[in-house]
C-alpha cells in the first residue's frame, strides 16, 4: 500500500492533514470511508486537480493503511487479518492479451526466470477488463519461509500500455514482505526488459 509521500503526490493531501482528519479510534473500514468522504469532496472542489481519473476508493484503502502504520497499529506489508504482503508494478509497452501471453512465458517455471517454486499449475484466467495469473508458490530464499498467494493483475489503462502488477498474500512476516516486494520488482524489471527486447 501507499506511503504518505506516495499519498500525497497522487491525492494532493499531506499526511499531516490525513493525521489531523482521521481518529485513531476507528477501525479499518471507518477510516477508510473517512478518506473516501475526503477525496470526494476534494474532488468536488476541485474537478480538475490532482484527484480527476484517479480511483478514489482504492486511495482511500491507502490513506487508511498509512495512518494506521503512523499511529503503530500495523508495520508496513501488514494486513488488516495480520498476515503479510507485497506489491509492485510495472507498466510495459504492449496490447493487454499480448502482455498477459508474455508474463505467462516469462513465469513458466521452465524458464527458470521467475524464482519461486510453483506449488501446482498457475491459474490463468481473464474479464472483460484483466487478465489474471495465479499461484500459490515458495521463494527458497524467503527469511521466513512463506509460501505465498501470489496474483499477476494485467490490465491496459492507456492505449499500447499495460500495466503488470504483482499482489502477494498470506506471508509470515515483515522481511518475507520485504524480500517478496524486492523480488518482484527485480523479476518486472527484468519482464520489461524482455518486453522491450521484441
Amino acid at each position: 500500500m501507499a506511503t504518505w509521500d506516495t499519498v500525497a503526490r497522487s491525492t494532493g493531501i499531506q499526511g499531516e492533514e490525513w493525521v489531523e482528519l482521521l481518529d485513531p479510534a476507528h477501525n479499518h473500514a471507518q477510516l477508510a470511508d473517512a478518506a473516501l468522504s475526503h477525496l470526494r469532496a476534494t474532488l468536488a472542489a476541485q474537478p480538475d486537480g490532482v484527484l480527476k481519473g484517479k480511483n478514489l476508493e482504492w486511495w482511500a484503502q491507502g490513506v487508511a493503511v498509512s495512518f494506521e502504520q503512523h499511529i503503530g497499529r500495523r508495520v508496513p506489508g501488514e494486513r488488516c487479518d495480520g498476515s503479510f504482503g507485497a506489491n509492485a508494478s510495472k507498466t510495459v509497452p504492449g496490447a493487454q492479451a499480448d502482455i498477459a501471453a508474455a508474463w505467462a512465458e516469462f513465469a513458466d517455471p521452465t524458464s527458470g526466470r521467475l524464482p519461486l517454486v510453483l506449488d501446482g499449475e498457475p491459474r490463468i484466467s481473464e474479464t472483460a477488463k484483466w487478465n489474471y495469473w495465479r499461484v500459490t508458490a515458495t521463494s527458497p530464499t524467503a527469511p521466513d519461509g512463506s509460501s505465498a498467494s501470489v496474483s499477476m493483475n494485467i490490465q491496459s489503462r492507456t492505449p499500447g500500455k499495460t500495466t503488470v502488477a504483482a499482489e502477494v498474500k498470506g506471508l509470515a512476516s515483515p522481511e518475507d514482505s520485504a524480500h517478496y516486494k524486492a523480488l518482484f520488482k527485480q523479476a518486472l524489471t527484468d519482464f520489461a526488459a524482455l518486453v522491450a527486447a521484441r
